[in-house]
């Protein structure tokens, strides 16, 4: 795929996400994933998944991959939105 950075510099790459698209929009397999990936229970069912505490697990490997500098944060608590909890009516 070709890229353009801000300066307007075009270059070539190819990366899993390239590879992913084209397989999905090109081949039968594909194309019926998507249409299964885009229904609204898929949607759901995933962010249930990323509300549970469960999802924990992804944290480390996210921080990694995006090259994030956790000093910069301090403590989790500092950053992560706190919510009041509402009582029962």
């Amino acid at each position: 795929m070709r890229y353009a950075d801000r300066d307007g510099n075009i270059y070539e790459e190819e990366n899993g996400q390239d590879r992913l698209l084209h397989w999905m929009y090109t081949t039968m397999a594909g194309r019926a994933s998507l249409k299964i990936l885009i229904r609204p229970w898929v949607s759901k069912l995933g962010g249930a998944f990323l509300s549970s505490p469960i999802s924990k697990c992804l944290i480390k490997g996210f921080v990694k991959n995006n090259h994030i500098d956790m000093s910069e944060y301090g403590n989790m608590d500092d950053w992560l939105p706190v919510r009041d909890i509402q009582p029962l009516k």
